[in-house]
């Protein structure tokens, strides 16, 4: 689990993947619903900080939090659920 948590952590860092995900009208994005209830202790977007769900869902804490809480067992299932929220 730990080499699952490693690699999705590495690839979003260097912006080879990216949660899944929408923006809003003013530009503010949100994560899919899959991903949001692991984002808990994050303030929601304002016009000041429109991209605070999408840093803290390219930390390492975020993605360790949805890998264990989801019970994934493969890398590819791990990445099904972080890019496509499948």
């Amino acid at each position: 689990m730990k080499e699952i948590i490693t690699e999705i952590y590495q690839q979003a860092k260097n912006r080879e993947i990216n949660p899944c995900g929408d923006f809003d009208n003013k530009k503010r994005w949100y994560p899919c619903d899959t991903l949001k209830v692991y984002t808990d202790c994050v303030r929601t977007p304002s016009a000041a900080w429109p991209f605070s769900y999408m840093i803290h869902c390219r930390t390492k804490k975020f993605i360790k939090k949805m890998v264990e809480g989801s019970g994934v067992k493969t890398l590819e299932d791990a990445l099904l659920l972080y890019t496509m929220g499948l």
